[in-house]
């Protein structure tokens, strides 16, 4: 379960405990949303939209009139606060319903990520917005560098986990193998998980007794599988629910967090509040804010942009100085460190008065002639999809002389690029997502990455503009295949 959806989980129980009206509005699930796992309170509305498509694929209209009623139901004579993050979808909705509908919204954006997909919905939408909340005070800078007219009122709120009473007891490592636990997706870009088995290996060959345990799933995971067979100091086990991976914690020694980025990570502050000691790579938010080296947890020297191998010993080194170090007594400090600062009480407390503050507001109004919808094609472009997509897809494209292409990536800028496929010759789109292979977008098959070689095509075009850094250090996985690889944005700034 993604950690905005516990964010959100939490805050509506929250919220409802302190006799606030709460409800929750619950899209179709996907790869990237998996159900939801946490018990909701009985106070808190559901509004269920699971009937309706995906929202990252559809037209914002589809989900005016379910917001609506939401807002109807919840109103009881005053305004309602609309909590929004993570996808441009709900801020389009929201925009949509205050400039047709002239509902009563106070709307508050936030910043959950440090990454260019995050940031540019929240200033693309920053007109709507009566608060922007931030969840980590490096969060809180960068947002105020995008935005700055607001950055003096941009909130810091860090997110709220549910904290132990006392910490799980830990055995002494003398004599016994350490305990590992990676719980979380399994993906290339964000999380990095093809570092885990570079960790292992590299622990094994200094000779530390371990066991790495892997919980989750996700399209990177035939690829882990594949790179973990042979490694007997790793174990798999499908995705747990939160209650399943609270037990992990308290039974393991250390939590090990490889990711290129995270906002603050809700898995990470979790594993703290349990004592179980997070090893993290750096990430530009939040990491810093949580993790005292030596004290509550390991930092790896591993940036965001180094690879899979490289992050792999810059971890081991972590967990080999972590080793050293009285574990029982770090736990304990984790647990303390995480009912001090990032408590779920103490997160519930800051929602309820920054909600009670935009309640006093005056409605806000949504700029004439500014596209509701971030992806709306317009010649500008968009937040995910630049103008000149199409003019440099088919400049690259062409200058291969009709032969066989293949594009990854199935996501907006693909679809952006649909009034100029019939000039080429493509023949499939490979996408990591395992839940759409199979499917076809653009009349062609959507298909497993380390297939495309067996589809007849001799390049691969990488169509993304926000993640296309990512996927071109991963080109090995075509050029194994025999492929040639282009990218689109070179020249740019893709971050």
């Amino acid at each position: 379960m993604s950690g905005v959806a516990r964010f959100a989980v939490r805050l509506a129980n929250g919220l409802a405990a302190r006799g606030r009206r709460a409800g929750l509005l619950l899209h179709a699930a996907t790869a990237a949303i998996p159900p939801l796992r946490l018990p909701l309170d009985d106070r808190v509305e559901v509004f269920d939209c699971g009937d309706l498509p995906p929202i990252e694929d559809a037209d914002p209209e589809l989900f005016v009139e379910r917001y609506a009623l939401a807002s109807d139901r919840l109103a009881a004579g005053g305004p309602v606060a609309v909590v929004l993050g993570q996808h441009a979808g709900p801020f389009a909705v929201a925009a949509e319903l205050i400039g047709s509908r002239s509902r009563d919204f106070r709307t508050v954006g936030v910043a959950h990520s440090d990454n260019g997909y995050d940031t540019r919905v929240l200033a693309h939408y920053e007109p709507l917005l009566h608060a922007l909340v931030a969840v980590s005070g490096s969060l809180r800078s960068s947002i105020a560098s995008l935005a700055p007219r607001r950055a003096e009122s941009i909130e810091l709120i860090p997110y709220g986990v549910e904290v132990p009473a006392t910490s799980h007891s830990r055995e002494p490592t003398g004599g016994r193998p350490l305990r590992l636990l990676y719980a979380g997706r399994l993906d290339h870009y964000q999380k990095r998980v093809l570092a885990l088995p570079g960790l292992s290996r590299e622990l094994d060959r200094r000779g530390i007794a371990h066991r790495l345990t892997i919980v989750g799933d996700g399209p990177a995971r035939d690829d882990l599988a594949r790179e973990c067979e042979g490694t007997a100091s790793i174990s798999f086990a499908p995705a747990a629910t939160p209650a399943q991976v609270a037990s992990l914690l308290d039974a393991n020694d250390a939590f090990v967090l490889p990711s290129r980025f995270e906002g603050l990570s809700i898995a990470m502050l979790e594993a703290l509040a349990h004592g179980c000691v997070p090893v993290v790579a750096p990430s530009r938010s939040g990491t810093a804010e949580a993790v005292l080296p030596g004290v509550t947890g390991e930092i790896a020297s591993a940036t965001p942009d180094c690879d899979e191998r490289t992050t792999g010993l810059a971890l081991a080194d972590a967990v080999d100085a972590l080793r050293r170090r009285d574990l029982g007594e770090m736990a304990e400090r984790c647990r303390r460190h995480a009912q001090q600062h990032f408590s779920i009480e103490t997160h519930t407390d800051r929602w309820c008065a920054l909600l009670d503050r935009v309640a006093r507001e005056p409605p806000r109004t949504w700029p004439i002639g500014r596209p509701a919808r971030f992806d709306a094609a317009s010649a500008s472009g968009s937040g995910s999809v630049p103008a000149d997509a199409a003019e440099r897809f088919l400049r690259v494209a062409e200058s291969l002389g009709g032969a066989a292409i293949a594009l990854h990536g199935a996501g907006a800028h693909t679809r952006a690029l649909e009034g100029s496929i019939g000039r080429i010759n493509l023949v499939c789109i490979a996408d990591d997502d395992r839940q759409r292979h199979g499917e076809t977008l653009l009349g062609v098959p959507v298909v497993d990455p380390n297939h495309v070689g067996s589809t007849g095509v001799q390049h691969v075009v990488v169509s993304t503009h926000l993640h296309e850094p990512a996927v071109w250090r991963r080109r090995a996985i075509y050029e194994r295949q025999g492929l040639t690889v282009h990218r689109l944005y070179a020249d740019t700034d893709a971050r």
